[in-house]
């Protein structure tokens, strides 16, 4: 595994415990030094936009920087955040700038620098995702993300496997079209079998890959301030959220929970202004959904 200096995986678990072996994984990633200097600008951005190759590092971090400011590329820069403190001071580089949470600053002991650990860890996280491709547009209908998927447009099935989301039930069903009886797992071979010939035949790999499930396993970055987490949990860890998807959404919880309190804090203190930041029709509902939070998960 390569050794990164300002970037590192926090921990890791694995959502569907039905799965042998585990193939749906969620990693927290500490993103807290990456607007410190040049160098872990570089590093950061670098790791992000790699994935869109399959890649899991950067072998050269300085070609793709370069690469991707000459293409335009600009998604991957989004995970180098910006902070200005709470007397709204700004500092350093960057493209992507949100509030700076003003509560339980200490106005003693604050020194206004802009990218501290502590400042960064209250105010937003970034996990790294496996899950399936209809799971990964559920979370991605979170529009105040900043996202960078894999692509199979880059990405064929000879250097990431194509791997399969199926539940027990789903392990011996058969279909049958008039004729023939075909399992999941079948389909799943006929499917990939149809996008290698396909290639073969000349067909492009973005072209191709519409012969793909969408039970096909995807992976991609996220990373969110708490006002889009906070969002984001309401919406995913209630019972009425896709199961799948609500099983991803309570595995980063927990992660969040052991090792990234400081965020479940800002989130909390957030709450009750997360009510009334919509159209005023919609509050009445934002405050049910608020209450039902805090009662299963903040416990305050």
């Amino acid at each position: 595994m390569k050794e990164l200096k300002y970037i590192r995986k926090v921990a890791e678990a694995f959502p569907y415990e039905y799965e042998q072996p585990p193939i749906c994984k969620v990693e927290l990633w500490d993103f807290s030094r990456a607007n410190e200097n040049d160098e872990a600008r570089k590093e950061a951005v670098c790791l992000v936009a790699s994935i869109s190759y399959g890649n899991e590092y950067c072998k050269d971090p300085e070609k793709l920087w370069n690469l991707l400011i000459e293409r335009g590329h600009e998604s991957p820069f989004e995970f180098v955040r910006q902070y200005g403190s709470y007397k709204g001071e700004t500092k350093d580089w960057n493209l992507r700038e949100i509030d700076f949470p003003t509560d339980d600053v200490d106005d003693d002991n604050y020194d206004g620098a802009f990218s501290t650990c502590s400042v960064n860890k209250r105010v937003f996280a970034t996990f790294k995702l496996k899950v399936p491709i209809f799971v990964a547009r559920q979370i991605q209908r979170h529009r105040s993300f900043s996202y960078m998927e894999m692509s199979r447009r880059y990405v064929k099935g000879d250097k990431v496997e194509f791997e399969f989301w199926k539940n027990k039930a789903m392990r011996n069903v058969t279909v049958r079209d008039g004729i023939d009886t075909f399992s999941y797992i079948d389909l799943e071979f006929i499917a990939k079998c149809i996008y290698v010939v396909a290639v073969i035949d000349g067909i492009k790999p973005e072209q191709a890959r519409a012969f793909l499930p969408l039970g096909l396993y995807t992976q991609f970055w996220m990373q969110g301030d708490y006002k889009a987490w906070l969002n984001f949990f309401i919406h995913r860890l209630h019972p009425e959220a896709q199961e799948e998807t609500r099983l991803v959404a309570q595995a980063m919880w927990n992660l969040l929970k052991e090792h990234q309190p400081e965020i479940i804090g800002t989130m909390a203190n957030y709450l009750e202004e997360w009510t009334k930041d919509c159209n005023p029709m919609f509050t009445p509902a934002r405050e049910r959904k608020a209450e039902w939070f805090k009662e299963n998960f903040l416990r305050v």
